[in-house]
């Protein structure tokens, strides 16, 4: 009879492990999606702030890593990037930005997990223009 209940709570043991390693791997793996988003706007970043100190038709480009279900926007003088309403990220650019948005959400785009796009800032009269290709 000892040795049922033994099997039993080690099985019960087993299936918990499981369940909290599959939930460690899950949150990693979504930190580290996030972490790239950043890692992409802060160089955005960057860049946006050389143009804006640049003379006029002044025109820069930077390479950005976007995961999937992405959505990429400027809004006044931010950046920013979101991949649910909970997990978004700005970075503020010290000029004017026209507005712009760059959405990874659809059919096409959810069959690879990162994107590349190559993202061109241009100096224009009142501010900067963004746009990213890829």
């Amino acid at each position: 009879m000892e040795q049922p209940v033994w099997l039993f709570f080690g099985i019960v043991a087993v299936l918990i492990g499981l369940g909290i390693i599959i939930h460690v791997v899950y949150l990693n793996e979504e930190d580290s999606v996030m972490r790239g988003l950043r890692q992409s706007l802060d160089k955005l970043e960057g860049q946006c702030n050389f143009v804006c100190a640049a003379g006029e038709e002044t025109f820069l480009s930077a390479r950005a890593e976007l995961p999937t279900k992405a959505r990429i926007f400027t809004y006044k003088q931010n950046i920013c990037g979101e991949l649910s309403d909970e997990l978004s990220y700005c970075v503020q650019c010290n000029c004017e930005l026209e507005p712009y948005e760059l959405s990874l959400n659809t059919t096409l785009a959810e069959r690879f997990k990162v994107h590349y796009y190559d993202c061109f800032f241009e100096k224009l009269d009142p501010g900067v223009r963004m746009e990213c290709l890829g």
